[in-house]
Parts: C-alpha cells; sequence; structure tokens
C-alpha cells in the first residue's frame, strides 16, 4: 500500500511505482524447479516475475506457481496493490491587516477564515475524504490544534501549519505554513505639543517658517518608519 504522489515525480495520477524486488523471493520461499506467472486483474499474462518497479494503479494482480514436471501441478494466490490519493493542498494567501483590538496595541487582529478550507482543498476534492488540522496560537497565547480554524480568527503574526491527510491511510498525508501579519498601529504622543521659533526675519512680522519634519520625533517613537500628514483643521479637510 502506497500513497500516490509519494514517488519521485509528485504525481497524482493514481500510479505508483512499487518495488518488487523480494516479491519473488518471499513467493517462493526456497522452492526451486518451479515457474511463475503473473496475470493483472483482467487476466493478462504480466510475465514470470514482475518487473521492478512495478508501475500500477489500485489492483489486485493473480500469480501461479507450476512445477517444472510432466504433471505441471500448480497452485495460484494473489497479491494486492493499493495506490491511495495523497491530499492536494493549495496556497493560502492573507492579506496583512491592521491591529484592530481593543486597545490598538495588543498586536491582534481578526481574520475572516470562512473559505479557508474550500481554498485549501480546490473545487474537485472532498472534504469527507481527509482530515485536517490547524495548529496555531489562540488570542491568549495557548497552542491548539483544531479541524478549522475559529472565525473569525483573532490572531498574532503567526504561521499556522495544517495537516491534511486521506482518512483511508493517515500516511497519505501533505502539509501547507499559512502566514498571517499583523501590522501595528502607530503610537502617537496624546498631549498637545507645542513648538516654539523666533521671528527671525527682517520684517518682525510674527510670521516664521516651521519644518515640522523636525518635530516629528515629538509625535511618535517610531516615526522613521511612519508617513506624515498636515492638516489645518480638526475635520481633516
Amino acid at each position: 500500500r502506497q500513497c500516490d504522489g509519494d514517488a519521485d515525480d509528485q504525481s497524482q495520477d493514481g500510479i505508483f511505482p512499487f518495488d518488487t524486488s523480494n516479491i519473488q523471493t518471499t513467493l517462493l520461499a526456497g522452492q526451486t524447479n518451479v515457474t511463475t506467472y503473473y496475470y493483472d486483474e483482467n487476466d493478462n499474462f504480466i510475465g514470470n516475475e514482475l518487473p521492478n518497479p512495478f508501475e500500477t494503479y489500485s489492483q489486485i494482480i493473480k500469480i501461479v506457481v507450476e512445477n517444472n514436471t510432466d504433471q505441471e501441478c500448480s497452485d495460484e494466490t494473489t497479491l494486492e496493490f493499493i495506490v491511495d490519493d495523497s491530499p492536494e493542498i493549495f496556497e493560502v494567501i492573507f492579506d496583512s491587516q491592521c491591529d484592530d483590538g481593543i486597545s490598538g496595541t495588543d498586536g491582534l487582529s481578526e481574520f475572516d477564515t470562512s473559505n479557508i478550507t474550500n481554498i485549501l482543498l480546490g473545487p474537485n476534492q472532498n472534504i469527507d475524504d481527509f482530515n485536517i488540522v490547524y495548529s496555531y496560537i489562540d488570542e491568549n497565547g495557548n497552542s491548539l490544534t483544531s479541524n478549522q480554524l475559529p472565525n473569525p480568527f483573532n490572531s498574532i503574526t503567526q504561521t499556522v501549519v495544517v495537516t491534511v491527510s486521506n482518512k483511508l491511510n493517515e500516511l497519505c498525508i501533505n502539509n501547507l505554513e499559512i502566514d498571517f501579519v499583523v501590522d501595528p498601529l502607530p503610537i502617537v504622543e496624546e498631549n498637545i505639543i507645542i513648538v516654539e521659533q523666533c521671528d527671525d526675519d527682517e520684517n518682525n512680522d510674527g510670521i516664521t517658517l516651521f519644518n515640522l519634519t523636525e518635530y516629528q520625533e515629538l509625535f511618535s517613537e517610531n516615526y522613521q518608519n511612519e508617513t506624515f500628514e498636515y492638516f489645518r483643521d480638526s475635520n481633516l479637510t
């Protein structure tokens, strides 16, 4: 029994190249002076030994062992090859969001995860055929696993790991990482900021030139990574 897609070709064609190097030895268990015959599920002759590797889909083949005597005494058995479907998973991308938590500085933002499983599996896979496990950190800092993410997903910046496995064969597995990014809000000085300069032109008219970029470090500690806009009125018109 093998998983489709586990071969080096990473294909999803329902065919797997099985290693048959030990089948003949196991079948005969030391018997000599016999001939073996292998037939596929449609009774087509494959050969006196199986090719190695034997590329096949899921099927039950027939094996006949015959004495090399005039009587041609024989016995037969079957050998089953099973190729289980490996889950295909598709990239899930979330745009970064601003910190929208209660405090505005808690690093949390609510992501809409209502369609995440549909995107993950795509249109041609049935969710009932697979086990899905999300590994993530919740808003309280606890590491959790669940078959679905909360919606809305109140998350810090983190990478969620998704594991998808075939219910019929849990060795047929695929993993994906999904990034959730929360951008911090600017933290600005809430007190009134006063900047003063001397009227230093010749007119002494009470008007002088202010370069507000020189004062940005008073507005915010992270001013070098922020963009400022200035308005003349409180309505920001």
